[in-house]
């Protein structure tokens, strides 16, 4: 990685119309957004219609975290500090992540690796996409981070949204600053939009239709099996239809945030003191939120 001076934030653009939300409103909603998946991953019964719509509600937390990303990719003064700062608070904030995912299981078996490592690998996927290479090199790159990615929180979504608003960034400049540049900028939100519905609905359908096959095995499910494929599926059909359409909603959201009422600014004071406390929020709350788990889930 090298220290490169960026271009000047587009918050300096005489162009930019008057819109209610700066960068730190918008992240702040996505801290709210945020600590309530955690607590519904943490503390709630998974399944129940409280647990699925405050996990839900968190969608809005991880695409528009990427995108900011994506931004501060494009004006940050050292890439090189920003990468570390991402990948030094995800070693900081593994064990907080595990001790409120655990839910009284081994810290070792909690799972993935924390949401800053999905945002550094985003960042060397940038990185990738930003260098003179080969197309063969630049490709294996790009695989090698999905891959990577599997083993993380957002595994395969967060890098593809990286790749769909690189582009979109790289074809249309400043998208979301003027009624035509909004339209052009949802070429880049509109395909990362559908990713997460067409990935329920796909892992909703293969995960049901493994659980009929293992009833088949057994010798108990023929009638499980057919519910996928005639009428008695429909209400399966309908109730996946109808989550995915919700889990989908706090996306859209973000999207609406930050291409019609994103205003492109930061906040006028108070930059460094939010820049830090984005960071160390997401251990500390997680930590809380763990050590409140290991209290309430005896």
């Amino acid at each position: 990685m090298q220290n490169q001076t960026r271009r000047k934030p587009h918050d300096r653009k005489p162009h930019a119309p008057q819109r209610p939300l700066n960068r730190e409103a918008i992240k702040a909603i996505a801290i709210l957004t945020m600590t309530l998946n955690h607590l519904s991953q943490a503390l709630l019964t998974p399944g129940t219609a409280l647990s699925t719509a405050l996990t839900d509600i968190g969608h809005f937390t991880a695409i528009a975290m990427i995108w900011f990303l994506c931004e501060g990719f494009d004006y940050t003064h050292d890439r090189r500090a920003y990468g570390g700062r991402l990948l030094l608070f995800g070693v900081l904030s593994q064990l907080p992540f595990s001790l409120a995912m655990s839910r009284g299981r081994s810290l070792f078996l909690a799972g993935d690796l924390n949401m800053m490592f999905s945002l550094f690998l985003c960042f060397c996927l940038l990185e990738l996409l930003s260098y003179p290479l080969s197309r063969g090199t630049r490709a294996a790159g790009i695989a090698a981070v999905f891959l990577t990615s599997l083993f993380c929180d957002w595994f395969f979504l967060a890098p593809a949204y990286t790749l769909l608003f690189y582009r979109g960034r790289r074809e249309h400049p400043g998208g979301g600053f003027g009624s035509a540049t909004d339209m052009r900028a949802l070429t880049a939100w509109l395909p990362a939009l559908l990713l997460q519905p067409a990935w329920d609905i796909t892992s909703g359908l293969l995960s049901a239709a493994a659980r009929s096959g293992d009833a088949i095995g057994t010798g108990s499910g023929a009638a499980g099996f057919s519910a996928l494929c005639n009428p008695t599926g429909l209400p399966f059909l309908g109730s996946l239809l109808l989550q995915t359409f919700f889990s989908a909603l706090p996306q859209a959201a973000a999207m609406i945030c930050i291409v019609f009422l994103y205003n492109g600014k930061r906040a006028a004071r108070g930059r460094s003191f939010s820049k830090w406390f984005f960071y160390v929020y997401y251990p500390a709350h997680l930590l809380a939120i763990g050590l409140a788990a290991r209290l309430l889930l005896r």
